[in-house]
């Protein structure tokens, strides 16, 4: 004769709160999966643009004088925020172009210029520039596509302010 075993109340609430964390863990990992990491996400029915901006960074009291090694902070803060860093050549030159939703508005970038190199020329007071991107700017224009829009800056660079340069 077989004897039918029954659920207790313990036996269900075990296994009630099992089917729960097997939940919890499936819908953890759907949103992981679909996370950016930081990035920008670019939807494919979000309208973009490529933002290219192309600089030179030169001494203030000699312009025929690059200032290689500066970092170069390019940041906006609508859609999303973002930042990245570079820093200028040997020439002085810096580059940064950036695919970046653009919900067909006007966009602004900071261009934060700080030199850091303590060795070699530690001598540069930091400057902040903003370059704006008007939507008009674009070279051509899709649904979802904006173009690009290109920018060039020639930033000059004061010299911080001590006995022997005032």
């Amino acid at each position: 004769m077989q004897h039918k075993t029954r659920k207790t109340a313990i036996d269900m609430k075990k296994e009630y709160r099992l089917w729960i964390n097997i939940l919890c863990g499936w819908m953890a990992g759907i949103a992981f999966s679909c996370s950016s990491g930081g990035d920008i996400d670019l939807d494919a029915d979000m309208a973009t643009a490529n933002y290219i901006i192309q600089g030179t960074v030169v001494s203030e009291k000699d312009t025929a004088l690059p200032i290689p090694g500066l970092q170069v902070i390019i940041s906006h803060a609508t859609p999303h925020p973002s930042a990245d860093t570079l820093y200028t050549a040997n020439d002085g030159k810096f580059g940064w172009e950036r695919p970046v939703s653009t919900f067909g508005k006007d966009l602004a970038f900071d261009i934060i210029v700080t030199d850091i190199d303590d060795e070699e020329n530690n001598r540069y007071a930091p400057q902040t520039i903003r370059i704006s991107f008007s939507k008009d700017e674009f070279d051509t224009e899709t649904s979802w596509f904006m173009g690009e829009a290109r920018k060039e800056v020639f930033i000059r660079m004061k010299e911080h302010a001590t006995p022997e340069n005032e």
